[in-house]
């Protein structure tokens, strides 16, 4: 299948800050960083997390991607807004329901296209076996989730900054710190 905005990833750079910056300036994406996640950090925190080390691995592979797809998938894979320590649920049923809670949430607020809706749907493949990972982008998001919880839970990093700005060809590099809020819409 191909796809219309597939893009070098170190050729995309200004496209992935600019969506980067949309997302993380969203008032309803903020609300995440009310939520618990991986001993000591928050959702927000880790999907910014994600979409940085995704943007970077794709860069990197020197692969073609959808960088814009990539970034809205990787930031609303743990949308599911509720603190996991006060439900019902063991980790199992989390791992299995998560994905499914997020997306339902994410059409709530979003338009979300087919690529963007499979990254969130399969981000924690091969537990739900039934979502696999349909491009490339899911593939690269479902590797960086795995990576920042390691990190988060195992050494208990709460930001992961990876050096994007090395990997970029041909593009300003703007400072990722100190976001400004252009947009509430996704």
């Amino acid at each position: 299948m191909k796809w219309k905005y597939r893009y070098k990833a170190a050729r995309s750079g200004e496209i992935f800050y600019k969506r980067l910056e949309q997302l993380t300036g969203n008032r309803i994406l903020k609300r995440m960083k009310n939520i618990p996640q991986h001993r000591g950090n928050n959702t927000f925190d880790h999907s910014v997390n994600v979409v940085k080390v995704s943007f970077y691995m794709a860069c990197r592979l020197g692969l073609k991607i959808d960088c814009i797809s990539m970034a809205t998938g990787a930031m609303l894979h743990d949308f599911y807004l509720y603190d996991t320590e006060k439900m019902p649920f063991t980790d199992w049923k989390h791992s299995m329901y998560h994905p499914r809670l997020s997306i339902i949430n994410a059409l709530e607020h979003f338009y979300l296209n087919k690529m963007e809706r499979n990254i969130v749907l399969s981000h924690m493949w091969p537990i739900p076996l039934a979502k696999m990972p349909r491009s490339r982008e899911a593939v690269i998001v479902i590797m960086a989730d795995n990576f920042c919880s390691l990190l988060e839970i195992v050494f208990k990093k709460r930001i992961i900054d990876p050096p994007i700005h090395k990997v970029l060809k041909g593009t300003q590099y703007p400072s990722d710190k100190g976001h400004k809020e252009i947009s509430n819409e996704i």
